[in-house]
């Protein structure tokens, strides 16, 4: 009897410490990556605000609203007259439950109403960065009255005109594959470039 006892004790041991064993290794292989984004802003003769959105919600679309989870704040900013190297830093970190990480950039005309006085936005739209291909997407999509959906990858965030004091919305969002990503990317980095400059304005 005392020999059975000792069996079946030394049985459930060795289960508890095969899955301790599992669980270590499960967690030692659950995948992350951290980017760096950084978003350059560039104007000549413009008035605009800027606002700058960030966020792993699943759906970040209809922003800015309060409904929807944000990394950190938002961020604002005036641009009068020339200004170039306003930069922003993005920092998201992807892993396997956080795949999806969005940024919209909002360019909101500072003309007055009726104002003869257009904006012109040329977007350098992002990259891959390096080392994300084949696990890392990028999809983006502009639109003149909210954030929208992004589409497929390979289309062009194509560069707009905007009456004075109107806005514009550009989405992006990168989109990792837990099941596809290497076990440690290191850092990757991306840049957006945004170039504003004041078109048909009243002499």
């Amino acid at each position: 009897m005392k020999r059975r006892i000792k069996f079946f004790t030394s049985v459930a041991s060795l289960t508890l410490a095969m899955f301790l064993a599992m669980t270590g290794v499960w967690a030692a292989a659950t995948r992350q990556v951290a980017i760096t984004g950084t978003l350059t802003f560039s104007s000549s003769n413009v008035s605009a605000t800027i606002k700058v959105y960030q966020s792993t919600a699943a759906s970040t679309f209809g922003l800015p609203s309060s409904n929807v989870e944000q990394v950190g704040t938002d961020l604002e900013f005036s641009i009068t007259g020339n200004q170039d190297g306003r930069d922003v830093t993005l920092s998201p970190a992807l892993n396997d439950t956080t795949t999806k990480y969005t940024f919209i950039v909002m360019v909101q005309g500072g003309f007055p109403a009726g104002s003869s006085s257009k904006i012109d936005i040329d977007l350098t739209a992002p990259t891959l960065p390096s080392g994300g291909a084949g696990w890392l997407t990028l999809t983006h999509s502009g639109s003149a009255t909210a954030p929208t959906a992004p589409v497929a990858s390979g289309t062009t965030a194509a560069d707009i005109t905007i009456n004075g004091n109107a806005a514009y919305y550009y989405t992006f969002t990168y989109t990792a594959d837990p099941t596809k990503a290497p076990q440690s990317s290191g850092n990757l980095s991306f840049n957006c470039k945004v170039t504003l400059s004041r078109v048909n304005a009243a002499q």
